[in-house]
């Protein structure tokens, strides 16, 4: 688990400073993480984390409402990661 956290011009005076988050890579591009809200169901990228690893995320969970599906909206992506696949096998 990570904790994102929430600049000040992103939140209200009594919004909390951070969100809870699952690390998904380290970026390539820049000095910092891809995380996955689990309330807004949003990919992030930052670098103000902090992990807590004492703590995991059940990704075996049986009810329903708990799994997470990550949909690609761009197309590129999924067929870049397609081609790779097919390159590998």
């Amino acid at each position: 688990m990570a904790y994102m956290h929430v600049p000040n011009t992103k939140r209200r005076k009594l919004d909390p400073k951070g969100e809870k988050c699952i690390l998904l890579e380290v970026s390539e591009e820049s000095k910092a993480y891809h995380l996955y809200n689990l309330t807004t169901k949003k990919i992030h990228i930052s670098r103000d984390v902090v992990f807590d690893e004492n703590n995991n995320w059940d990704w075996e969970c049986k009810d329903k409402e708990e799994r997470i599906t990550l949909d690609c909206d761009d197309k590129e992506e999924s067929d870049k990661r397609d081609n790779v696949a097919s390159d590998m096998a």
